[in-house]
């Protein structure tokens, strides 16, 4: 047992500790990322074999042709958008943790939300609508965190509404407490 009197020496360890239970965390991370990139490279690389396969000028020519192809085009797209979205959940685990929460003003991330997700909302015909208080929303916490998990319940809703369809963003105060609102439809989902 030691006893630590040393405040910049306790910091320094607490810190060691985060660094090893987040290393652990990785090599989880790596393994799962690793298995769940298989499955849309090898849908990608079926979907891009079919498109090449009708683009040879030795195939027969079918009516349905453009519609199939654009068809495969349209997996490989999504493929890839899941792709990147595994990268990008890989590369926030690797990034060193903030110290502590910070205040920051919540109306600003789902304005950020809205532009990220506003050319696979126009690309598959839905209407994003954002609604913040004038007054400012502050926060305290990790600003980043709760972005990348707000986007990620968005972009999940998004991802459900393929043929178009309106999916409302909602920042709502409730005394000390903000709520993001994620409305797909008449489906609800609530961040807090």
């Amino acid at each position: 047992l030691v006893q630590l009197r040393d405040r910049e020496l306790l910091h320094a360890i607490e810190t060691d500790l985060r660094m090893a239970a987040q290393l652990r965390a990785l090599t989880r991370v790596y393994r799962g990322v690793a298995h769940d990139l298989r499955a849309p490279l090898n849908a990608m690389v079926l979907n891009l074999e079919l498109l090449r396969r009708s683009l040879d000028p030795t195939t027969p020519r079918r009516e349905d042709l453009e519609a199939r192809q654009q068809k495969w085009v349209g997996v490989i797209e999504q493929e890839i958008q899941r792709l990147r979205r595994a990268l990008d959940v890989l590369l926030a685990q690797t990034a060193p943790p903030s110290e502590k929460a910070e205040p920051f003003d919540l109306r600003g991330v789902l304005e950020e939300i809205e532009a990220l997700l506003f050319p696979q909302a126009r690309q598959q015909q839905v209407e994003v609508h954002v609604s913040v208080p004038e007054d400012m929303c502050t926060v305290v916490g990790h600003r980043d965190q709760v972005k990348q998990s707000a986007l990620n319940v968005a972009i999940n809703a998004l991802e459900a509404m393929p043929d178009g369809a309106r999916l409302s963003l909602t920042l709502e105060r409730d005394g000390d407490r903000a709520h993001d609102v994620v409305r797909q439809g008449d489906g609800r989902a609530r961040v807090e």
